[in-house]
């Protein structure tokens, strides 16, 4: 079974979406072909395609809200548009916030429509899963928990993010004794990371204290006309640790 790796933090502006965004293009020139799913109803990691968004075709289809979904998982994934070829997206628009108050409020199976979903199309994909979330703990990123076989949790070195990663670590403890299963947390990643910066020193020294999940990696902070290239190379030793991890 492939893995299904939500990216997380409840705090916004971590690299949540562009860690979702350049982890897939180095699981798709590693030729694994994989499937990113957004669940944030803010669309950043739809938009770095532009797919077009007609009818069934997105993750408020997918989900159903309090209603039953209208499309299954396979119907609902688009192609990438990138230079990799065998990779897909599951969009999001702005209706997920609607979807998300009907899951609210159902009686049954609020906190595993997307698992559902998942498990049952699961044989269409060959490649793993990336699920980017929303900055909150709402319905939407509970989903996302639920379905992950594990998680990587986004954080900068800032004091409210490091929180962040200890509010997801209590979250997925209180899924485990709930569910009798949760994903396992294979790491922080310390995103927009200005070694100049005493403060994050200081926030990475944190992240890597006794109790913290351990660190999967460093980004830098990039900026200027070579960024994504430069992020790409920054991504390329977590990829690959994170796949060993997952024994891909």
């Amino acid at each position: 079974m492939q893995p299904s790796i939500a990216v997380v933090n409840h705090k916004g502006g971590v690299g949540k979406t562009e860690s979702v965004y350049r982890l897939g293009i180095q699981f798709a020139i590693a030729g694994l072909a994989p499937l990113l799913i957004d669940c944030d109803p803010q669309a950043n990691l739809t938009g770095r395609f532009r797919p077009v968004i007609n009818g069934k075709q997105c993750m408020s289809a997918l989900l159903g809200g309090a209603v039953q979904p209208q499309t299954t998982l396979h119907q609902a994934a688009l192609n990438v548009d990138w230079p990799h070829p065998a990779a897909s997206i599951i969009a999001a628009d702005i209706s997920l916030e609607n979807v998300a108050v009907g899951l609210a409020q159902r009686n049954f199976n609020r906190l595993t429509a997307l698992a559902s979903a998942i498990r049952a199309e699961r044989h269409f994909f060959a490649g793993p899963i990336l699920i980017d979330t929303p900055p909150n703990a709402g319905i939407l990123t509970l989903n996302a928990l639920v379905a992950a076989t594990h998680v990587i949790i986004c954080a900068d070195p800032e004091a409210d993010a490091i929180t962040g990663v200890r509010r997801v670590a209590e979250i997925i403890g209180d899924i485990d004794r709930e569910r009798g299963q949760a994903p396992r947390i294979l790491g922080v990643l310390a995103t927009r990371v200005d070694s100049q910066l005493v403060r994050h020193a200081e926030g990475l020294a944190a992240l890597q204290a006794v109790g913290m999940p351990p660190l999967l990696g460093v980004i830098p902070n990039r900026q200027g006309r070579d960024a994504g290239e430069r992020l790409n190379e920054a991504y390329e030793p977590v990829a690959a640790k994170v796949l060993a991890e997952v024994g891909q």
